[in-house]
């Protein structure tokens, strides 16, 4: 049986035309729909909402298929709307034919994830220069609460050769009249695991479940496609093929979806160092990209490891690596680790972050 993102891919990237456009005038294209929306677009429903002078805003709907195995979303789906606001808001303040890329993404999580409704990045530029740009995102839930904070360094890439064009040569697209769902539209077909598998079996010990087929892959990671190929405790492999799915405007795999890939990789390395009836979620992420990922199919491979454990505390780190053995990204993150129930933790830290 076929997987859901192996499905023929919507969308589309930019036309090279519109590199002709200012960064902003580039935003308001999408903003006016006057161009297809990318492939991520119909993957997890990452849209632009808002845009300005050194500002831009996205939002995501929070569904399903962004769950873990415990039922719960967790800090790295974050990473997806932030990064896509915070690299838009440096973009907008950039001359026709001057694209940017995200080199560093921070991100700290101060509220449990919410687990339906949509989350939103407000991001700002703080400084911007000839070759780089700072900037900074609040992501918020549906009541307007701040969930995570996030910075980003992105490069500003040299000017391409392209003729210069207006935002009114791209005429307004007809309303879509596709009547399907969007791929994160679609029903989730797998219950997550109970609590009991939790109160049951360690860490390590439901990892090793999944690899051998005994329990079904997660909903996050049947969406992006993600394979655990290894496992021993505190480390964990990966294996994510870069389909088109997963692609931004500029046409290769958007830097959001990649720290995502590699939290989760981390997080799960985590997950093997702790006993039953513990739970554990990350609290910050950082990320340092290093190199494009085009949608060519080929697999990029997380080895990630814990660095240091602790009663309450876990640092782990990831690596990134396509199939030439290049490394793509470097990741790091904490998590906390807490034991009882799923439950009993999210209500702890829901109280704590109000």
């Amino acid at each position: 049986m076929s997987e859901i993102w192996e499905r023929p891919v919507r969308g589309a990237p930019a036309p090279p035309a519109a590199y002709g456009l200012s960064g902003l005038d580039g935003m308001r294209l999408h903003l006016q729909s006057r161009v297809e929306p990318p492939p991520i677009r119909y993957w997890c429903g990452l849209e632009p909402t808002d845009a300005g002078p050194g500002t831009a805003t996205f939002r995501m709907p929070m569904t399903p298929w962004l769950h873990t195995y415990a039922g719960m979303s967790w800090g790295g789906v974050l990473a997806i709307v932030a990064d896509a606001a915070l690299g838009c808001a440096v973009l907008t303040t950039q001359p026709p034919g001057t694209p940017t890329t995200t080199s560093e993404l921070a991100l700290s999580v101060l509220r449990p994830m919410p687990m339906s409704g949509s989350v939103s990045a407000r991001a700002s530029l703080v400084h911007g220069r000839r070759l780089t740009g700072l900037s900074t995102a609040e992501v918020l839930d549906d009541r307007g609460r701040l969930i995570a904070y996030g910075t980003s360094r992105c490069a500003v890439l040299p000017t391409l050769d392209v003729p210069p064009v207006a935002l009114e040569e791209f005429p307004v697209l007809p309303p879509e009249t596709f009547d399907g769902p969007y791929l994160y539209d679609e029903p989730v077909d797998a219950e997550p695991m109970g609590q009991d598998m939790y109160d049951r079996y360690s860490g390590l010990e439901l990892a090793e479940m999944v690899l051998a087929g005994k329990v079904a892959a997660s909903p996050v990671e049947r969406l992006l496609g993600a394979h655990l190929v290894d496992v021993a405790e505190g480390r964990t492999t990966y294996t994510l093929p870069a389909h088109a799915w997963l692609t931004q405007p500029a046409g290769v795999v958007e830097g959001g979806v990649t720290a995502c890939f590699a939290d989760f990789a981390m997080v799960s390395a985590v997950a093997t160092t702790c006993g039953p009836r513990t739970a554990w979620a990350p609290v910050d992420l950082r990320m340092v990209f290093l190199r494009p990922i085009p949608p060519d199919g080929r697999l990029i491979t997380a080895e990630a490891s814990v660095l240091h454990r602790s009663r309450t505390m876990a640092y782990a780190q990831a690596t990134l690596t396509n199939e030439d053995g290049k490394a793509v990204a470097l990741a790091w993150n904490t998590c906390l680790i807490v034991p009882g129930s799923w439950e009993e933790v999210v209500g702890l830290a829901a109280a704590a972050g109000e």
